[in-house]
């Protein structure tokens, strides 16, 4: 919905196509045109893509495909094809535009607003958590919350008197999670205190940038078919530190995008569209709360500190739901450009656990994430060709039956 993802070499079973094929009106964007009219009949996993490199495509100074007048009336006419689109399926958004050849299906909010609990884990810096708390109240144009504070045994006195203060307001409730850190433990015991249909995980070091982030975030989270729906995090220098959670990457799995700077759109602009991911970071995390208990909610014996979110939203995946990255909810997420490397041998034997865990679980992913082009390295966050190549040059049988089950 941002942009022809499938492109000029399609096939396409002669049956699923319409009555005329390609309409008058919509040249030069024809075949998504042609693309979108077939979807309502698809089932969920219809769509194949085949990681082989089966055309070229000859490009010269002068091709007329790549005009500038060509391109702005390719994206218009796509434009076109996308409104059409959501009007037939009575679809609550509009088509705009984004950036100079890219646009978007811009969700609305639906008209029931529904209350979300936002859950910030925190053990003392009352500093972060009274800046993110200060963006809730005054840098968010979502009205309909409430905020969960889960304390992990803090000490200090300026810790209680920002519980004391923000306590004066009714939408703020403080709950406590005495022990040794597990993430996943304290935010299940907060997602069992939550009131709301959504639920938002917030990290206690990230602050609002847009206004529009929770309403983003939650115009994605209410659709039947999404699971986790996550946000563009940046660094406090403002490079990226979260474009959507790759499988794989490193071993288990990584950002995207990983500390590009301000401007830059990525991969095919992917840092600057709202697309599918295998998973999302629970720094910023949006999803419902009956999803979220459907699925068993974090893991709290095998990963109580890394992974536990990645674990989250492959098994929203497995429960047949979509995880979306959103950029145009955009915040800071500020301490973990600083924190340090935590290497204590306890702390290193608990990480080995958790890796060993993810891969035990979730090998399926990590060998082949349905949402990352295996033919990209997964040694770097930067969408490279992978060298030495993880698919063959010419498929098989074996390729084609593989990969096929795995599309989207």
């Amino acid at each position: 919905m941002n942009c022809n993802y499938i492109n000029h070499l399609s096939v396409f079973k002669k049956s699923s196509l319409p009555s005329t094929p390609l309409r008058v009106g919509f040249e030069g964007s024809q075949d998504y045109d042609l693309l979108l009219r077939t979807l309502p009949a698809m089932a969920r996993g219809a769509i194949v893509h085949l990681p082989y490199i089966l055309y070229s495509w000859r490009v010269t100074s002068d091709a007329q495909s790549f005009s500038q007048k060509k391109a702005r009336r390719a994206k218009l006419t796509s434009m076109l094809a996308l409104s059409d689109y959501i009007s037939s399926q009575n679809i609550e958004a509009e088509a705009v535009e984004n950036g100079d050849t890219m646009f978007r299906m811009r969700r609305l909010c639906p008209k029931a607003s529904p209350l979300i609990s936002i859950i910030i884990p925190t053990r003392d810096r009352s500093n972060l958590v009274k800046a993110c708390v200060d963006g809730i109240l005054h840098r968010t144009d979502y009205e309909n919350w409430e905020v969960i504070i889960v304390d992990n045994d803090s000490e200090e006195e300026e810790t209680f008197s920002f519980y004391r203060n923000v306590l004066e307001d009714s939408r703020f409730k403080v709950i406590h999670y005495h022990g040794i850190f597990n993430y996943s433990a304290i935010n299940n015991l907060a997602v069992k205190s939550a009131r709301g249909e959504l639920l938002c995980l917030l990290n206690n070091d990230v602050e609002v940038i847009k206004p529009n982030w929770l309403k983003e975030m939650m115009a994605y989270a209410v659709l039947p078919d999404v699971g986790c729906v996550g946000a563009r995090l940046l660094y406090e220098d403002d490079t990226l530190q979260h474009g959507g959670v790759i499988i794989g990457l490193g071993g288990v799995a990584g950002h995207s995008h990983k500390r590009r700077g301000l401007g830059d759109p990525g991969y095919y602009r992917r840092i600057d569209l709202v697309h599918e991911m295998s998973a999302v970071t629970a720094a910023c995390l949006v999803c419902s709360k009956k999803k979220f208990e459907q699925v068993g909610g974090f893991e709290e014996e095998h990963l109580k500190v890394a992974f536990n979110d990645v674990d989250l939203c492959l098994k929203m995946a497995d429960a047949g739901y979509r995880n979306i990255y959103n950029p145009e909810a955009t915040l800071y997420h500020l301490e973990s450009i600083s924190r340090g490397s935590d290497d204590t041998p306890e702390h290193v034997e608990r990480f080995r656990s958790e890796v060993a865990h993810m891969k035990k679980r979730w090998q399926k992913y990590i060998n082949h994430d349905p949402a990352y082009n295996p033919n990209l390295t997964i040694d770097r966050e930067d969408f490279s060709i992978s060298w030495a190549p993880r698919v063959s040059r010419v498929p098989s049988k074996i390729d084609f039956d593989q990969w096929g089950n795995q599309g989207r």
